[in-house]
This record gives C-alpha cells, structure tokens and sequence, in this order.
C-alpha cells in the first residue's frame, strides 16, 4: 500500500467520518485513518505516511495553523486538504476571507460537504504526483569518519 492509498482524517464531527469513509468505500483503493484529535493526527501522519491529510475548516483557523506547523515538520511531503460546508459561513463574504486565508496558511485543497465519491477521487488525484507515488523531500544522511585505528 503506498501512502496515496491511505487518508488521514482530522475531524471530531461523526457525520464526517462518515461521509468520507462511505466515499472512500465506493472509490475500493482508499483506506481512511480516522483522527479526532491533533495529536492522534500528527501520530498516524508519523507512524503510517500518507499523500492526503484532511481537516475540518471551521472559522477559528487557530487550530489549523497549529496542525499545520506540525505536520509540516512531521511530513513535509504530504498534501493537506480542507472539507467545509458552504452554508455554514456568514453571508458577508466570510466565506472567502477563510480560504484565502487557509490557502496562505499552507492548505492546498478544499472539498464541498457532502462529500461525494467523485470529489474524492479528484482530490486524490490531484494530491498524487505525475510520477506516482510523492517525492520525499526532506531527510538527511549522516556520516561517521574516524581515524584512530582499528582494522
């Protein structure tokens, strides 16, 4: 399974949950990994890679920067997205002011409650690199000289 095969979902909202999964079953190659809190997030985003990362937007974007800056030091490869319901803005423009906003904060994808099948798959594909698989950017190699001896 590489790491476009897996969604790590970060929402506390179960109708979300639901939606997305039931979205990803129909799609047959999608494994959603659930996260209701940041820390349960950041760990799924650390122990099992993934291309997809996607989060609530609510109007508070606070808690979406924090993640943000966290899973960019934990994964900086991975796509972040956000799902959000239209009508649940102010009918002031609110509504884009927050993505704007959400976009300069590193988001690079929105999706449309409900969430459906088709979106999901577009999301995925336009997270996922001509190539395949996502390139790793980040890493280091550390090397260790010694001259004191020894055979």
């Amino acid at each position: 399974m590489t790491s476009t095969d897996r969604l790590i979902l970060f929402s506390s909202d179960a109708g979300l949950r639901q939606e997305v999964a039931s979205a990803a079953e129909a799609l047959g190659t999608l494994r959603v990994v659930p996260a209701s809190q940041a820390r349960e997030a950041l760990d799924a985003l650390r122990n099992q890679p993934s291309g997809l990362v996607l989060l609530e937007l609510s109007a508070d974007l606070t808690p979406l920067r924090s993640f943000l800056r966290e899973a960019r030091a934990v994964a900086p490869q991975a796509t972040v997205a956000t799902v959000f319901r239209p009508d649940g803005f102010a009918g002031d423009g609110s509504e884009s002011a927050l993505l704007i906003e959400a976009l300069r904060l590193g988001v690079s994808d929105f999706l449309r409650r409900p969430v459906s099948p088709v979106e999901l798959r577009h999301l995925v594909e336009r997270s996922t690199p001509a190539g395949g698989s996502p390139a790793i950017e980040s890493g280091s190699v550390v090397t260790f000289v010694s001259n004191k001896g020894g055979v």
